[in-house]
């Protein structure tokens, strides 16, 4: 059994490598071309070094991302940006003592058969190290953990395309959108970065394109319920749904979902596949926002360039075109490695059996010590994936398992392609891909690392039922077996916790405030211990405070119709003189923005009547109110087409005028039908948002606020809007004593 084992490369895949090395007792050397670990994560402005952009988040949520034995830190984001990433890989490998085994500046030229190898196993590896000196060594073991980013992948040439001036990039290649401001900018590609790099762009550029070959199905990252959509989709109840549930249904299902977020049709994207027929790309930044009020425009497929501009196949023509963007993906190879002989890779399909083990060497000498890490496209997080990898790896080289013979895993890969052919589109996007919680059984099962229901029922039904119908978390795979992890169960049961973490713990920096500002977090429901010391130990300024719903009428306890919110800001108000008011999902920045700054940019929004908002949305009041509201506001014409003020964060002054609009709010939370009509809708049809009619969707406290404040905003104006008020009950506000003190509010749900 080999004791030194190389592995290349220092991203996720080597770091998790690395450390189930150690658990099985070898001795590990990682190999790092860059100057620091972390792989694509190592954020870097330089063009042509491989990293993600500046605004990337992870797309699955974050107690889905962590390695199996080592949780991320609670204070991190649900979908992880990515200087949380890099700090979180690097908070593993400190944890782990993995550090002083890489060898940063150190790049692999070839790793080669030993002339022993039949004998041995023995691997021949050659790189340069810091000092730009070349070596060879001998190790026992192989892994490569290079990822699927090598380089850049686009189209073939198109015509003229080398008479166009403008300029022609990849999407690797855009760190940042700092650049492009009033520019016209074509993105040619409709995965997710292109959307993300559509999003960013939107705000900025004169005119974003996009360029779809098919169109694309889209998803929301959070449910109807403000979950992560990892949540229940890599569940063991979901997993052995997709099992029992036809294709062809699972399919109709799906695509009603994204149906009902996104009128696909109306915007120009649906596709003619199927939607199970690719990977999920997945709506953020605003991106449907942008789409429906045309600040992202979407074309066809590519045809051609101009001189100056591009053409679609379509034959619609866009001049005077800035930068032409290829959001096309990546390819790979594994040229290091016999000089690219040994594994023959054609348009990103390989085939190695369970995605690490090339069965050719098998076929020549009974070793299993080279190994390939992450080259999988999971339908859940990257990370346990990896680490599941390496401790199959790494359970084989020790002996403890064991490989099918040479035939068996052939059979096994013809097997999986047929699979994929059927299944999915043929494109590079879809030669790996991988069921994530069928995976991670698979492997788990053959290391003994699989969660036994039947064990956990006798044992702790709760923690059973937790694993199943719960999210597949990477922690059950530490439950039982070897290199089990004591602190697994508990990490399970607590993972909700964590999960709503940010919301409930959500706050304002210290060095934002001053010492006469007050801030206090209203709760909306009970905490347990856990999430009161989250809270405390992330916000030990903030007073929390219980909002009694027994004071008010059994409705007011529907949280999603936000009736609680004017009732908050009245309490206050019979204390304090104003409320800044933070919704929960409400972020502030690490660095630049002050609350002065902010309060500098209400003024542009400030009514006279003691109200400032921070900004209005892009649709009008008719778009997102239930017409049933307006049988307690007086309305014309000119208030409805007004754009809709936005409710997540506003100050409001007790002056007589703020206070008879939120007089009229109160009423309208304590009126049953009046903020919750019976036939509120929460999702619009966002094909109408922008078209001034009513988009089936309603806003609650946002409606009757934009309603009530539309009177002062009118009246300003010196329209007429004398109307007499539908709302006949009298809530009267208690008297305030005076106070110069600023009262900061928000609410936990």
């Amino acid at each position: 059994m080999p004791d030194k084992v190389a592995i290349i490369g220092a991203g996720a895949s080597g770091l998790a490598a690395a450390r189930q090395a150690l658990y099985y007792g070898f001795d590990p050397v990682i190999f790092e071309k860059d100057s620091d670990l972390g792989g694509i994560w190592n954020y870097s402005d330089d063009p042509e070094q491989r990293s993600v952009s500046f605004s990337t988040t992870m797309l699955h949520s974050k107690e889905f991302c962590g390695f199996s034995d080592f949780p991320p830190p609670g204070k991190f984001g649900t979908f992880m940006h990515h200087s949380e990433v890099l700090e979180y890989l690097n908070l593993y490998v400190d944890s782990f003592k993995i550090r002083h085994r890489i060898m940063l500046n150190s790049e692999v030229n070839s790793v080669r058969r030993a002339d022993n190898w039949k004998e041995t196993g023995t691997w021949m590896v050659t790189y340069k190290n810091q000092e730009s000196k070349e070596k060879t060594e001998s190790f026992g073991a192989v892994l490569i953990c290079t990822g699927m980013y090598s380089r850049p992948s686009r189209p073939f040439e198109y015509r003229m395309e080398k008479d166009f001036k403008g300029g022609i990039s990849h999407s690797s290649e855009i760190k940042t959108v700092d650049g492009f401001k009033d520019k016209t900018v074509v993105l040619v590609g409709f995965g997710n970065s292109a959307v993300q790099l559509a999003s960013d762009l939107a705000p900025i550029a004169k005119n974003v394109f996009l360029s779809t070959r098919r169109g694309s199905w889209l998803l929301p990252t959070l449910d109807h319920s403000s979950e992560p959509w990892d949540l229940s989709y890599n569940s063991r109840l979901h997993y052995y749904g997709r099992k029992l549930v036809p294709k062809y249904l699972r399919d109709w299902l799906w695509e009603i979902r994204a149906n009902e977020n996104f009128d696909h049709v109306s915007a120009g994207i649906q596709p003619d596949h199927k939607f199970l027929a690719t990977n999920f790309t997945f709506s953020r930044n605003g991106f449907i926002d942008y789409l429906v009020s045309q600040r992202i425009q979407v074309k066809p497929n590519l045809l051609s360039f101009t001189e100056n501009g591009v053409e679609f196949v379509d034959k619609t023509v866009i001049e005077h075109v800035d930068e032409v963007i290829f959001c096309t993906g990546y390819q790979f190879d594994f040229n290091i490695v016999e000089e690219g002989k040994l594994i023959f890779v054609r348009e990103n399909d390989f085939h190695l059996y369970k995605h690490i083990y090339l069965p050719e060497l098998k076929d020549v000498a009974d070793h299993s010590s080279f190994g390939i890490l992450g080259h999988i496209q999971p339908t859940g997080p990257f990370f346990p994936i990896v680490e599941m990898q390496a401790r199959f790896f790494f359970d084989v080289l020790s002996e403890k398992s064991e490989l099918k013979s040479a035939f068996l895993m052939k059979a096994s890969l013809e097997a999986k392609r047929c699979e994929l052919s059927l299944e999915y589109i043929k494109t590079r996007r879809h030669t790996q891909i991988e069921d994530y919680t069928e995976y991670m059984d698979n492997l788990a099962s053959k290391i003994g690392a699989k969660p036994s229901f039947l064990n956990l029922i006798k044992s702790n039904p709760l923690l059973a039922l937790k694993c199943f119908f719960g999210p597949n978390l990477p922690y059950q795979y530490r439950i039982e077996g070897e290199h089990s992890w004591p602190e697994a169960k508990d990490v399970i049961m607590t993972a909700d916790q964590r999960m709503h973490a940010l919301g409930r713990s959500r706050c304002i920096r210290m060095w934002q405030l001053k010492k006469e500002i007050m801030v206090v977090a209203y709760l909306l429901e009970n905490l347990t211990n856990d999430s009161r010391k989250i809270y405390e130990e992330n916000c030990p300024f903030v007073k929390l405070e219980k909002f009694d719903f027994d004071l008010y009428p059994h409705y007011v306890r529907n949280l999603k119709e936000y009736r609680w919110k004017p009732l908050i800001i009245a309490t206050v108000l019979r204390e304090k003189d104003t409320v800044f008011w933070f919704d929960s999902s409400v972020v502030f920045k690490e660095e630049g923005e002050t609350l002065k700054e902010i309060v500098d940019t209400m003024n542009i929004y400030s009514y006279s009547c003691g109200f400032r908002i921070l900004s209005r949305t892009w649709h009008s009041i008719i778009a997102a109110t239930d017409p049933m509201m307006y049988d307690y506001f007086p309305i014309n014409k000119e208030i409805l087409n007004l754009n809709m003020v936005s409710a997540t964060v506003f100050v409001v002054s007790k002056t007589p005028e703020a206070m008879n609009i939120l007089e009229n709010v109160i009423k309208c939370a304590l009126i049953e039908d009046c903020m919750g009509p019976p036939t509120a809708k929460t999702n619009c049809t966002l094909s109408k948002l922008s078209m001034g009619e009513y988009a089936d969707c309603h806003r609650y406290d946002q409606s009757a606020l934009a309603l009530s404040l539309a009177q002062c905003s009118l009246s300003e104006r010196g329209l007429d809007t004398r109307r007499e008020s539908g709302i006949k009950k009298k809530i009267p506000l208690v008297e305030n004593e005076q106070s110069d003190s600023l009262f900061f509010s928000t609410s936990i749900a």
